[in-house]
């Protein structure tokens, strides 16, 4: 359970990486 936990916050954080980079390289227009 635990193992499992740490990859989902793994996973979390490249998700928010890659949100970060495409913002980056994307200005909102969305919002």
């Amino acid at each position: 359970a635990l193992e499992m936990q740490g990859e989902r916050s793994q996973s979390l954080q490249e998700l928010q990486k890659i949100c970060l980079v495409l913002q980056t390289f994307l200005p909102d227009e969305h919002s």
